[in-house]
């Protein structure tokens, strides 16, 4: 009886997953480094949706309705000198799933440095991140930002030279890193891999696997509704593909569509996105 009522209460809503803000957006650390007085934007929105997601046990079931989740992200580098990077960060959203169930407003900001791993190259990095609240009340179920401070570390690197051409027309980009909480949610550990292929000179397509996956040493807290699955303690490996190419020296442009294949209180969404990004260098 007891493990039937867990699966209504499951069926009765579709998990929202938390905004992840700043550096989060890209799921681990940057491998790239900007020159002292380089400033660099960036900014994206993108369109979830699904009517099924992961329970608890790793089961996929089907949602009373459909989410339709809009997010848009902001981050801002700046070359504080040649061995270190300043970044901040910041996103908002909407979040809805049927007529009744929505909820728009501003996640968390982030604040962190990246530092060089290789003095005498670009490419490879490590990243230390602040997760800073916007001023929502954490013991409100109805907020977009996890309502905790919390302290992000990871590294990143990549096969080729920011703003140098290669032979291959093949490279590569990997990340890793862990998210620490100040209590719940859940600390993360977080990975990605990509894969790009030079078509032009100035474009070219990616596929990339990323995923986050719970440390499971905190309780789960409980989302806005209170007929759906919780938050907090979740895994989600996902899958993209996208294109990207430069529009002039200074601006750039990406779009992409990806799905996540496997989860634990995790929907099982698909999402499309649109970034630009303004380059100032020196």
């Amino acid at each position: 009886m007891r493990k039937l009522m867990k699966q209504r209460r499951f069926k009765q809503g579709l998990l929202s997953l938390i905004l992840l803000t700043g550096v989060a957006i890209a799921q681990a650390a940057s491998p790239w480094m900007r020159s002292e007085g380089d400033r660099y934007y960036w900014a994206g929105t993108s369109y979830s949706t699904g009517n099924q997601f992961w329970d608890g046990g790793n089961d996929l079931q089907d949602a009373d309705c459909r989410n339709n989740d809009w997010k848009t992200f902001h981050k801002f580098e700046y070359g504080y000198s040649y061995y270190s990077t300043l970044v901040a960060g910041l996103s908002a959203g909407s979040v809805r799933c049927g007529d009744d169930d929505e909820l728009t407003g501003v996640g968390d900001l982030t604040l962190g440095i990246r530092g060089r791993l290789d003095i005498y190259s670009n490419g490879k990095s490590w990243e230390i991140t602040a997760i800073i609240p916007t001023g929502y009340d954490r013991n409100n179920p109805s907020r977009l930002g996890n309502g905790r401070f919390g302290i992000e570390g990871g590294v990143a690197w990549s096969s080729r030279e920011r703003g140098r051409s290669m032979l291959s027309p093949w490279s590569w980009e990997g990340s890793t890193s862990i998210r620490l909480w100040q209590g719940p949610p859940a600390d993360q550990f977080l990975s990605s891999f990509s894969v790009r292929r030079r078509i032009t000179a100035v474009s070219g397509i990616s596929v990339r696997i990323s995923g986050d996956i719970s440390l499971r040493n905190e309780s789960p807290e409980k989302v806005k509704f209170e007929n759906r699955t919780r938050l907090t303690d979740f895994d989600k490996i996902r899958a993209a593909i996208s294109w990207s190419s430069r529009i002039n020296t200074r601006w750039s442009y990406q779009t992409s569509i990806g799905h996540v294949l496997w989860g634990r209180n995790a929907t099982n969404n698909l999402t499309v996105g649109l970034n630009i990004s303004y380059d100032w260098r020196q």
